[in-house]
């Protein structure tokens, strides 16, 4: 059994593959290219895990940027490459969605009974008064890296600014977890983690000035950094905040919605658009 690494650009061998830490659990991020999956002789849908390419301050030195083109499915592959995807997870700004389907794109998955895609937006509509916590996201079926990249999301509409309703953007690693969370007026930014460090960040949210999120993630060769920038227009950004991180966002699943942690009588809604579609988007 063979592996293709693209940052070599040549064909390794299995246990050459174990021996630089890419094992068997392999993902192939181009979904579309299901001989990948037949190639590396395990079914499709368990191939789980990416394995980082990339430079930014990076902490790894045995990885390297893809060359450019290489998240264009129609981009031409070098020969001994052609039928392998990279093998690491794509950037966040490669998930592009208008929510002008009318139903959630195979991209997504719907984790709530209570949300839907309509008129263009994605919206979570909380049930009032819920006994338990209730909450409705959509969550990536692939895995993206948001080390060295952002996504942007336009949100006109988010859920009532009192305790116990939330409006949630979730960044989850295999292991851990990053919530962007709008309680109570107030951005936060906090790990799902044995750490449990999170962070309010600066100033009150306005829904017009502070319309459209930019979620990205930095790395030097002391830590990770996941920041949000906000912006009236999609155009001109605000830095809101950053949290420190000990683990990296090479390899992450992204989950946008709404939930409540407690009983509200008018928890609202939220609505999402523009998942990384610039303005004018509709």
């Amino acid at each position: 059994m063979k592996f293709a690494e693209l940052s070599l650009g040549r064909v390794i061998t299995a246990p050459e593959a174990r021996g630089r830490g890419l094992g068997k659990d392999l993902m192939v991020v181009r979904q579309a290219d299901r001989g990948a999956a037949k190639l590396l002789r395990k079914p499709y849908s368990q191939l789980i895990r990416c394995v980082t390419v990339r430079t930014c301050g990076s902490r790894s030195s045995r990885h390297s940027r893809p060359p450019a083109g290489a998240w264009d499915s129609t981009a031409p592959w070098p020969p001994m490459l052609r039928r392998v995807p990279p093998l690491a997870c794509p950037p966040a700004s490669s998930l592009v969605d208008d929510f002008t389907s009318g139903s959630l794109a195979p991209n997504w998955l719907n984790g709530g009974t209570c949300l839907v895609e309509t008129g263009g937006q994605l919206v979570a509509s909380v049930p009032a008064n819920a006994p338990s916590s209730e909450y409705c996201l959509a969550f990536t079926t692939a895995r993206f890296q948001l080390t060295c990249d952002a996504f942007t999301v336009h949100v006109p509409e988010t859920t009532t600014p009192i305790l116990g309703v939330q409006t949630v953007i979730y960044l989850g690693s295999p292991t851990d977890s990053v919530n962007l969370l709008l309680d109570t007026g107030a951005f936060i930014l906090g790990m799902n983690t044995d750490f449990g460090t999170s962070v309010t960040l600066q100033g009150e949210y306005d829904p017009v000035a502070d319309a459209w999120w930019r979620v990205g993630a930095e790395e030097s060769t002391e830590a990770s950094t996941v920041y949000l920038d906000t912006s009236a227009d999609g155009t001109t950004w605000k830095r809101r905040g950053s949290l420190l991180l000990p683990f990296s966002l090479d390899d992450i699943q992204i989950g946008i919605g709404a939930g409540t942690y407690a009983p509200v009588a008018n928890p609202g809604v939220a609505r999402f658009d523009c998942f990384n579609v610039p303005p004018p988007c509709q």
